[in-house]
């Protein structure tokens, strides 16, 4: 008998293809985000640095406004910039959340087509026992006949075990 052919086999391979370019996406999108999260991170530190030497021109007593307003400029801009960062991260938060939807319902896909692999290679392993089964009863009986049938024709009653008279499974009276 010829071994087992998964029917599903074409589309199980596909979706596992699809599933690991989608985990592949995922993985991306996240090194994205951590990048853009140490970016931000970086920019608000710059930013608090500014307010800090702001703070110190201010405390000097003396008041270098040229320094001041660009420390101030210099300050709104990484403002600025930190709040396009923030945007920009929380767009790619959710690319992430997107990407890894997609990922479970890939993989939910795949396991689905996994079960019906191994239910169908179960029933195939039974029907495949069964047969076997019956061409084992089958030789069985043959066999018996054919004891049966010498015996008697050699003039032994064959009767003499009860056990052996009696025709195994499958035959008739048996």
């Amino acid at each position: 008998m010829s071994g087992f052919v998964f029917r599903w086999a074409t589309p199980l391979r596909l979706r596992r293809g699809e599933r690991d370019r989608l985990r592949r996406q995922l993985q991306a999108a996240v090194d994205d985000w951590h990048q853009m999260r140490r970016c931000l991170t970086a920019c608000r530190g710059d930013r608090q640095a500014a307010i800090e030497r702001i703070r110190r021109l201010r405390a000097a007593g003396r008041l270098d406004l040229e320094k001041l307003r660009q420390q101030t400029t210099h300050c709104t801009m990484l403002e600025r910039r930190s709040i396009a960062l923030q945007r920009e991260a929380s767009r790619c938060n959710a690319e992430v959340e997107t990407r890894r939807n997609r990922l479970v319902e890939a993989d939910r896909e795949v396991r689905v087509i996994e079960q019906l692999r191994d239910r169908d290679a179960a029933l195939d392993r039974q029907r495949r026992q069964s047969s076997e089964s019956q061409q084992l009863d089958e030789v069985g009986a043959q066999s018996w006949l054919k004891r049966r049938t010498v015996a008697r024709l050699a003039g032994d009653d064959f009767g003499h075990c009860a056990s052996s008279s009696r025709p195994p499974r499958g035959l008739p009276g048996g």
